[in-house]
């Protein structure tokens, strides 16, 4: 993540998609920690706190971030980022899931992928967003 933040800090743009574990921070409900594993003595060593990236990232640098989280709980801790004025933000989420529910089997990714691949073989057609998709706000 060093060279992310590295080539954002000075202007770059990251598309950073995380395919893992979400468990939230106990008694922080707004702390999304991912994990490489979901093993309880493997969390310490691989624990990424997503809030903190994104504040990092907003912090320090010109760049931009787009961040696909498809990861339990991936909702969580990332509505501050809505309130961001839309000509200076640098931070974009889509979440698999919101804070309360489980993201399963990497179907959001698997949906990315599938997307994209239509998207770069020419394939017509459109992607439509609906915010009553069971997504807070």
């Amino acid at each position: 993540m060093e060279e992310i933040r590295a080539a954002v800090k000075a202007g770059g743009c990251a598309v950073v998609h995380i395919v893992s574990h979400g468990f939230l921070r106990r008694g922080s409900p707004d702390d999304l920690m991912v994990v490489a594993s979901n093993t309880r003595d493997q969390q310490a060593r691989t624990a990424f706190d997503v809030r903190r990236f994104l504040q990092d990232v907003d912090d320090d640098g010109t760049g931009r971030v787009l961040l696909l989280l498809d990861v339990c709980h991936a909702g969580a801790g990332i509505d501050w980022t809505r309130n961001l004025p839309r000509p200076e933000r640098r931070l974009f989420v889509i979440a698999a899931c919101p804070p309360d529910a489980q993201a399963w089997g990497g179907r959001f990714s698997r949906a990315v992928c599938d997307v994209l691949e239509d998207l770069a073989k020419g394939t017509p057609g459109s992607i439509r967003a609906n915010r009553t998709c069971g997504c807070r706000g």
